[in-house]
């Protein structure tokens, strides 16, 4: 059964972003409190991403900014629009930099895409990293990650 999600500001997955969203969802009660992201579901109150039987744990900055992305997936995001939904306390925009390249490294260069001189928005997670450690590369071996701008 398809069944459409909402949810107020303040409750369930809205609370993690502090937006209202709806999602379509097949099993209303299994995907409760998650977000897709491509192909895996983003869980929120784990703090993981699930796709398939592999589970990767998220720090709580890592899955704000995801749900963030990941809640309004065309939507690109500047560094500035990120700073609140993750980063309250931050000074520095460039801790989303860091943030990014972190969710890049656990999940694969195409989690988030770089739009040049505007933002982030949700690319095309989750593909056969390459890396020695696990990580996407560039195909020249080295790390493939940028920071905005």
């Amino acid at each position: 059964m398809i069944a459409a999600v909402t949810t107020e500001p303040g409750h369930d997955v809205a609370a993690h972003i502090g937006r209202p969203w709806v999602l379509l969802v097949e099993d209303e009660a299994e995907l409760a409190g998650t977000l897709p992201v491509g192909a895996a579901r983003l869980a929120l109150d784990a703090r993981e991403v699930v796709a398939g039987s592999t589970r990767t744990a998220l720090s709580q900055r890592e899955c704000d900014l995801l749900a963030a992305l990941a809640a309004r997936p065309r939507q690109v995001f500047g560094r500035d629009d990120l700073l609140a939904p993750a980063f309250q306390e931050a000074e520095n925009p460039v801790v989303v930099d860091t943030c990014v390249h972190d969710l890049r490294r656990k999940l694969g260069r195409g989690v988030v895409e770089t739009v040049r001189g505007r933002g982030y928005r949700l690319g095309t997670p989750l593909p056969e990293a390459d890396g020695p450690d696990g990580s996407s590369t560039d195909g020249a071996g080295a790390t493939a990650d940028r920071p905005l701008g």
